[in-house]
């Protein structure tokens, strides 16, 4: 069982977003019932849910102590990253006892930002350093001694441990690939998509809680 000032603080976090979001227009659902999610979901039970006529977000708030391997996680984030209009959105409490995680999520939001202004190589550009000091991060947490290794053998040696499920692999290796056609061929390089971006974006989104 949690200790009681763990649960506090997530209950804090939990009404601090959900102000935020209803600041910004949202409905916003605290600890929903499976009858208010949608049948993709009714099997879970995220903190908070937040709808707008655009975009829709699953929250979940966890301590930082408690990530390491959660595969569900990694599973509601999977499952909701590939439903149209709908992302998953992992809020990470540092622990009372130990410093805080990197936080990514500002650099992510920018590179975002640019991609809707429609500066699509510069987000990709600018997300790729990041997944890469991600993917190093999961690696010390598992204690993988690769740290330093490539971004792209980080990938390989943490799914043949077990620590990325496949579609999570594919979805990173596909990332790497867009890195290198833009970091290759220079400026005749084909542009990337926006699909390519969501991707790279999602796959940054998450690792971010295995770290």
């Amino acid at each position: 069982m949690r200790p009681k000032s763990d649960r506090s603080a997530e209950i804090r976090a939990q009404k601090r977003i959900a102000r935020q979001y209803r600041s910004l227009g949202y409905d916003v659902v605290e600890r929903p019932e499976p009858r208010q999610l949608p049948d993709f979901m009714r099997d879970t039970a995220p903190d908070l849910v937040a709808h707008s006529a655009t975009d829709n977000v699953v929250v979940e708030i966890k301590r930082h102590a408690t990530l390491k391997g959660s595969n569900d996680l990694v599973g509601l984030a999977e499952r909701v990253s590939g439903r149209p209009d709908w992302r998953f959105e992992l809020i990470v409490l540092a622990d009372e006892d130990g410093p805080p995680p990197s936080d990514h999520g500002p650099l992510i939001a920018k590179a975002r930002a640019a991609a809707e202004a429609g500066l699509l190589d510069v987000a990709c550009l600018s997300l790729l350093p990041i997944l890469a000091a991600i993917l190093r991060g999961v690696a010390r947490a598992y204690g993988v001694r690769l740290a330093d290794a490539p971004a792209r053998r980080l990938v390989e040696e943490l799914s043949f441990r077990g620590v990325l499920p496949e579609p999570l692999v594919d979805q990173c290796l596909a990332a790497l690939a867009v890195g290198d056609r833009l970091t290759q061929d220079g400026s005749g390089s084909e542009p990337p998509s926006r699909v390519e971006f969501e991707a790279l974006a999602q796959a940054c989104d998450t690792l971010r809680h295995l770290a």
